[in-house]
């Protein structure tokens, strides 16, 4: 599993960037070692309003807030993944309904 965390999209921006961003912050303050991340699905809010998303392996635990950290000394909103809800904390008033996980069947060889 993973923790999902968000970062709006500025027209310019590609996930790369956005990253890079996170992780020079990171760097900055010594405190990238140890942590790592991985590119999730995009998510659009009405309008054009869009999120990146940045997938934290729950091994992190509590150093994925070091992203809501980050993401506070920008001028970005960003969300936080409740189950199957999208939370942004600065407008309370918004959230996003995220659609139903696909059911997958394990293959056999799997099993």
């Amino acid at each position: 599993m993973a923790q999902a965390r968000y970062i709006e999209k500025f027209s310019e921006d590609t996930w790369k960037s956005v990253s890079s961003l996170f992780a020079t912050w990171l760097h900055e303050r010594k405190l990238a070692e140890d942590i790592g991340w991985s590119e999730g699905d995009t998510l659009k809010l009405s309008g054009d309003v869009e999120f990146y998303c940045l997938l934290f392996p729950d091994k992190y635990g509590e150093k994925v807030r070091l992203f809501e950290q980050w993401a506070e000394t920008t001028d970005r909103l960003y969300g936080l993944r409740y189950g199957q809800e999208v939370k942004i904390p600065r407008k309370p008033e918004l959230s996003i309904a995220l659609p139903p996980e696909p059911v997958v069947e394990v293959p056999s060889w799997l099993k």
